[in-house]
């Protein structure tokens, strides 16, 4: 009996410490992945740092999710709402940043979401902030989206709230197989692939008044263009209302994760355009073809 006792007690203390040293290589392992997560989001505020937007003239607008000071401190937790994310463009650097005040109308932040280190500001299909789109009137631009979207809805990345000719931007998914860049009217629509599971894409438009240019468009970058339109040169006459994730006179509401918006109120070069693809495509890992 007592060598039974004594076997089941040894027993007892091999599996206490079995336990407790899967515990401790759980604990090891969570903080190797936490450490591991530290580094990559270093090397990813690294890249954002030396951003090529930095050198490159005529931006007006650069929201983006990796750095601290782009959100309020108190904001920058799971789940937070989001009332400024704040405009990060060299000259403009705070002014124009895009707002909320309306606690329903404000998109929230998460951690983790691009390439599982990098944060995503997430709009749930009412969500939207305002900006002022004015300096994009009477002038060429360049825009660029980095997105997850999770709905095959018509959703705007942005958009205003007038329905005149020419007075109103709109970048987004008129269908779930269907880009636009609009004017509300002079629009070009681009076919793109039908809406599945939420997958990283990176969106450049190009809007040209110079005769032979127009509209392009490129998915996920590259040298040539996915979409073209030479014909539409006609610039906005007016934007009201501009607002991330949303064109209000559908409406279409954008319901997905959002982590860069850039934008110039100038058509780019090539060689600019690419230099600015290049730096998301190594942010977000998105392979350019």
């Amino acid at each position: 009996m007592n060598r039974q006792t004594s076997k089941k007690a040894f027993t007892l203390i091999e599996l206490a410490l079995i336990i407790a040293l899967t515990a401790l290589l759980m604990t090891f392992v969570m903080k190797g992945l936490d450490v591991l997560k530290d580094v990559r989001l270093t090397k990813v505020r690294t890249l954002a740092k030396n951003a090529p937007l930095y050198h490159i003239d005529d931006l007006i607008i650069w929201y983006e999710t990796s750095l601290e000071d782009s959100f309020e401190a108190s904001q920058r937790v799971e789940g937070g709402n989001i009332t400024i994310w704040y405009n990060r463009a060299p000259i403009h650097n705070r002014k124009n940043s895009a707002t909320q005040d309306v606690v329903a109308n404000q998109p929230k932040y998460f951690q983790n979401i691009f390439n599982k280190v990098i944060p995503a500001i997430r709009f749930d299909g009412n969500d939207f902030m305002n900006f002022n789109g004015l300096s994009l009137v009477q002038s060429d631009y360049t825009l660029f989206f980095v997105e997850q979207r999770t709905s095959s809805n018509s959703m705007a990345f942005i958009g205003g709230t007038t329905g005149s000719a020419n007075q109103n931007l709109i970048a987004g998914y008129r269908n779930s197989s269907t880009l636009t860049i609009d004017h509300w009217s002079n629009s070009m629509n681009i076919s793109v692939p039908d809406f599945s599971s939420p997958a990283t894409a990176m969106h450049t438009f190009l809007m040209s008044s110079r005769a032979g240019v127009g509209k392009r468009y490129w998915l996920n970058g590259g040298s040539t263009p996915d979409a073209s339109d030479s014909s539409q040169t006609v610039q906005l006459i007016n934007y009201q209302g501009s607002a991330i994730g949303r064109q209000s006179l559908t409406p279409w509401y954008f319901t997905g994760n959002m982590a860069e918006i850039i934008i110039f109120n100038r058509a780019l070069e090539d060689d600019e355009r690419q230099e600015v693809e290049k730096y998301l495509s190594e942010k977000y890992q998105i392979v350019i073809e």
